[in-house]
């Protein structure tokens, strides 16, 4: 009579499409023996375990053989590579372990899906098997995450801008529309781009830590964004000029609305302007400016509190 294996446990990574397997082997385990391990997303597995543990009793037998010829040399890889591709689909896989410890990882789970586990032990010589452990549970990430959409605030930042003055103090008869998409209206006359240049990690903590408790984790880092901000007119210089300096005059006002929003900074650089007369019909003249940001991304995990490994570990019978 082989034991099964007692107190299987299952829990779900912080971060979903991950479950972590554990637990304890019996009191008394066979001389030799082995672990197989079986998932599967639809039912656990039934009537095709026949087949699986056939051939691991095959192997089991030519291992034994002291001296064994080539013939069986031969045969014995040929099954272990049979026993190694048996299941290996994503509905379904099988593994087995000699003295493996209790636990087992599955990072090949996609978050949603239902996933059935088995665990027999068998005892290597007898070919014996344990009743099966079984469990199963649904992977979901727990993780919260905090980001910014850095060029739909620097749009929101320009537009407020905008707003905070006549029309006659631009120069304009309709206020100028701002873009974060390339501009596919062939008539406009007058137009603002915001485009994102550059993202890269500013700050790391150690760790990727920013702060832990008992029962919570904040893990992130600080990135720098560069957006990049052009303005837009056909055949008008005048125009171009006044809105350089009136967003030059309103550096203070989008920064604010922008560290209001939740960055922990922006920055502001101005470009020359360009003339463009590769069009025949009409001339773009155009300038505009580089914001520097910078900005948390930060994941907070809420921990399980539950005990992933059980105290009790048992020793190989080769120890």
């Amino acid at each position: 009579m082989v034991n099964a294996i007692e107190n299987l446990y299952v829990q779900t990574g912080s971060y979903g499409n991950e479950l972590t397997l554990s637990w304890n082997f019996p009191d008394i385990l066979p001389e030799k023996y082995s672990l197989s391990l079986f998932r599967k997303t639809e039912a656990f597995v039934s009537n095709e375990l026949d087949s699986y543990f056939s051939i691991l009793t095959q192997i089991e037998e030519l291992e034994l053989v002291r001296d064994p010829n080539p013939q069986q040399i031969e045969q014995l890889e040929l099954l272990r590579n049979e026993l190694a591709a048996w299941g290996g689909t994503n509905d379904m896989i099988a593994l087995t372990y000699q003295y493996i410890d209790n636990i087992y990882i599955d990072f090949n789970c996609v978050n949603g899906t239902t996933y059935y586990y088995q665990i027999y032990l068998k005892n290597s010589i007898t070919h014996e098997l344990s009743e099966p452990a079984e469990i199963s549970t649904i992977p979901a990430s727990n993780a919260k995450y905090k980001t910014f959409d850095v060029k739909l605030l620097v749009k929101s930042a320009l537009e407020r801008a905008l707003q905070s003055v006549s029309l006659e103090e631009l120069g304009q008869t309709e206020l100028i529309e701002v873009f974060n998409e390339y501009l596919t209206d062939t008539e406009a006359t007058q137009w603002i781009l915001v485009q994102k240049s550059s993202n890269d990690v500013f700050q790391r903590y150690i760790g990727d830590s920013i702060s832990e408790s008992d029962d919570k984790i904040v893990t992130g880092h600080i990135e720098k964004i560069v957006i990049d901000v052009n303005w837009y007119f056909k055949d008008d210089l005048s125009k171009l000029d006044i809105l350089n300096n009136f967003f030059r005059s309103r550096m203070l006002f989008m920064k604010r609305y922008l560290l209001l929003s939740g960055l922990i900074d922006a920055q502001f650089s101005f470009k020359e302007n360009i003339i463009d007369n590769s069009n025949e019909t009409y001339t773009i003249f155009s300038s505009g400016m580089k914001v520097t940001i910078l900005a948390d991304v930060t994941n907070e995990l809420t921990l399980d509190t539950a005990p992933i490994v059980p105290d009790y570990i048992p020793s190989s019978p080769e120890d």
